[in-house]
């Protein structure tokens, strides 16, 4: 069904009110049983214009499910953008699976650490680096220190900007510092051309491949 439709509309409508009422909300403990994940905790965040309640939209939760429908696909994950960790969480605890999640926004990558230790996941492993096309130290231009803030741009300076590692995914994994991924998750801002370059042959060998592009973003 498409986005449009009135029951795509009424179906989001009514996740954003549960999800509105559950443990995720401003206040409330930050742990919620979340079917057959188990319990998660994810403490309530701003996040500039939005907030980690709109991380649980429709579309998400269909990933979601897909992730557990193919569990015992995927065994490597890396999650490229991983932002404050939501989709390395649920990677992570399917049971046997192993996520590197990578985020170089200084402010989202605290709060992904925290995340990973608030629900003691020994088998996700986070790194401040920028997944790219070449090896070098350079710098990020981010909107804003919050958490969570979308449009940051690597390699370039702006009001605020902080240094960043870069490093091509067919590096890491040539060099056995990273294990070739099963499947891999891309999120990353209007930066998917240098992440694409940089990861081909990682691409061709892995089982599966999501990269989320707005539509800003497509040309």
């Amino acid at each position: 069904t498409s986005r449009d439709s009135n029951f795509y509309i009424s179906l989001d409508q009514k996740l954003k009110k549960d999800i509105a009422d559950s443990n995720f909300a401003p206040n409330m403990p930050g742990t919620e049983n979340f079917g057959p994940f188990g319990a998660l905790n994810f403490q309530y965040r701003e996040m500039g214009a939005i907030n980690s309640l709109d991380l649980f939209g429709l579309d998400e939760l269909l990933l979601f499910a897909f992730y557990w429908a193919n569990k015992n696909n995927y065994k490597n994950v890396s999650d490229i953008g991983a932002n404050i960790g939501i989709y390395s969480l649920y990677s992570a605890v399917v049971k046997g699976n192993t996520v590197y999640a990578f985020e170089p926004h200084a402010s989202s990558y605290k709060n992904l650490l925290d995340s990973i230790n608030l629900n003691h996941l020994t088998r996700c492993h986070a790194y401040s680096i920028a997944i790219s096309d070449k090896v070098d130290l350079s710098t990020i231009n981010v909107k804003n220190m919050h958490e969570g803030v979308a449009d940051n741009k690597v390699g370039e300076q702006g009001e605020y900007y902080h240094g960043c590692t870069q490093m091509p995914l067919n590096f890491l994994v040539e060099r056995k510092i990273l294990p070739q991924p099963d499947y891999i998750k891309i999120d990353v801002d209007g930066f998917e051309n240098k992440v694409i370059e940089g990861s081909m042959q990682v691409f061709r060998n892995c089982k599966g491949l999501l990269v989320e592009i707005e539509h800003k973003h497509i040309n």
